[in-house]
């Protein structure tokens, strides 16, 4: 593969998306050897909701900084602004919508794929909640 396929800012992506992953399963990722810490910046796909609230425990229980990453986890608007961003170099990584990767990867020339890390969840977190009638007002 092409030494591009794996700089050292996609590399610390990966990383950063290794430590997420392992805040969602309650695994604790392996310490990283002696250097300094690579900063990122993170965007997700939409405003702060509870889909994203991993992110934000890995940070705070200390997993990104055992990785030896600085991340900065900005709101998104958009999953395709997500992409857009991360694949123009606006951000090192992000949390967007394998649609919008596909759409995007396709309008570029060849050797310029983005390294993706594929499928966080089984089924999407949604749900349709309902709850008694509101009271009528008179």
């Amino acid at each position: 593969m092409p030494s591009s396929l794996f700089s050292p800012l996609r590399r610390a992506g990966l990383r950063l998306a290794a430590a997420a992953i392992a805040a969602s399963t309650g695994c604790l990722p392996l310490a990283a050897g002696a250097q300094e810490n690579t900063p990122i910046k993170f965007v997700l796909d939409w405003k702060l909701q509870g889909v994203h609230a991993w992110f934000y425990l890995a940070q705070q229980r200390g997993y990104f900084a055992q990785e030896k990453l600085d991340v900065q986890i900005d709101a998104g608007d958009g999953s395709a602004n997500t992409v857009t961003k991360v694949m123009a170099g606006a951000y090192q990584a992000g949390f967007g919508d394998v649609n919008a990767i596909i759409q995007n990867a396709a309008t570029r020339p060849a050797g310029t794929v983005p390294v993706m890390v594929y499928m966080v969840y089984n089924r999407a977190p949604f749900a349709i909640m309902t709850g008694p009638p509101a009271p009528s007002v008179r």
